[in-house]
């Protein structure tokens, strides 16, 4: 998947890539990262509207962090100082939404 193409699906909120897991191709051990995208949370019995929907996790930031548009979450430099925008063609994404990327790229066409 290039980067145009997903920076476009994920920045559709219409589009299910709530919960993306992917790894760095450089990366020996493989170590699983996320990002996604939760426009809203459950507080008790309250549905909040979130502020700041992107997120990441795993990754520079202790516990991870929060964006308010897909375009600041690939653009932070939260990846050994580098940004995913910077370090895509090093990305392996594994599942997307739950499903493989192989099946949400089936099931998006």
């Amino acid at each position: 998947m290039n980067f145009l193409f997903f920076f476009e699906q994920f920045s559709n909120r219409n589009i299910m890539m709530n919960d993306i897991g992917f790894y760095f191709k450089d990366d020996k051990e493989e170590v699983e990262h996320f990002i996604g995208y939760m426009p809203e949370y459950k507080d008790g019995r309250h549905t909040v509207k979130n502020d700041k929907p992107y997120w990441a996790g795993l990754c520079d930031v202790p516990d991870g962090c929060e964006f308010s548009n897909a375009k600041e979450l690939v653009e932070a430099k939260i990846y050994n100082g580098k940004s995913l925008q910077e370090r895509w063609n090093e990305i392996v994404i594994f599942s997307i939404a739950g499903l493989s990327c192989e099946e949400w790229m089936n099931n998006f066409n």
